[in-house]
């Protein structure tokens, strides 16, 4: 697959979320103590691309698996598209989404795992091959700039490549902290 670098693509993308704009993009429930709130995935470049967006419904689908297995399945909120980010006083809950990146038929994933009350958020890359600045971003600043992709997977092949131990491992830890 293609190499290629996505420095600052997030500029574009998170600009209503920053200035803390109370746009469709930040979710409606801030999830509940002790829970997992399943962010919609931050798709990078935005796209009309409906084999794109179900790729994003299927990951979180498989998201939601995670933290049902995880936490109490009571306890997990899955939310709809597009809400991909917390109020700006944060979610109540652990909170997981992922960034799904895309280019000419290739894809990876990048997991997000954000503390409650706006901890930040710890990146886990998940399928393809990525490199990030930083193993964790503030609360609401947007990951994907801090992201590297050196190699991308066949976007057909990206559920079966994702770690779901690694994942869940890491989200047991979040959830007990």
């Amino acid at each position: 697959m293609r190499n290629a670098l996505w420095i600052g693509v997030g500029l574009l993308l998170a600009t209503p979320a920053q200035a803390g704009g109370d746009d469709d993009t930040i979710s409606r429930s801030r999830g509940k103590r002790g829970g997992v709130v399943v962010l919609w995935p931050r798709v990078v470049p935005e796209t009309q691309d409906a084999s794109i967006d179900a790729l994003g419904a299927q990951l979180q689908v498989q998201l939601t698996q995670i933290a049902q297995r995880t936490v109490d399945p009571a306890l997990v909120t899955a939310r709809p598209a597009p809400e991909r980010a917390c109020p700006l006083n944060g979610c109540k809950a652990t909170t997981l989404g992922v960034v799904l990146g895309h280019q000419e038929g290739g894809c990876f994933a990048v997991g997000l795992i954000g503390g409650a009350d706006g901890a930040t958020v710890q990146l886990f890359p998940l399928a393809g091959s990525v490199r990030a600045s930083s193993r964790e971003v503030n609360f609401r600043d947007p990951p994907e700039n801090n992201l590297l992709v050196t190699e991308f997977i066949p976007c057909e092949d990206l559920l079966s490549a994702l770690d779901d131990a690694k994942l869940r491992a890491a989200l047991t830890k979040a959830v007990t902290e």
